[in-house]
């Protein structure tokens, strides 16, 4: 959720209907990699909710992650109070 907050007050213009479910699993995805000690691959968080996603493939979910990394302009937010 932190991820998701950080973009809509950086970027209001880019969370609308269509580009949220993109940003949500993503958000997931990148907030996964970064709490976790052991190494997660995007192919792995692919694996886990490709059923639930159609249309989805684990090179789409490494573009939309990219994306949001860019739309942060690789800044993530790490502050202790956030969380």
């Amino acid at each position: 959720m932190v991820l998701l907050e950080t973009l809509i007050r950086t970027r209001p213009d880019v969370f609308c209907p269509r580009s949220a479910r993109p940003l949500v699993v993503a958000s997931c995805v990148l907030a996964l990699k970064l709490t976790t000690d052991n190494c997660v691959s995007t192919r792995d968080c692919y694996d886990a909710v490709s059923d639930c996603f159609t249309g989805l493939s684990p090179r789409l979910l490494a573009r939309v992650e990219e994306q949001l990394l860019e739309l942060l302009d690789w800044r993530v937010p790490n502050d202790p109070q956030l969380y």
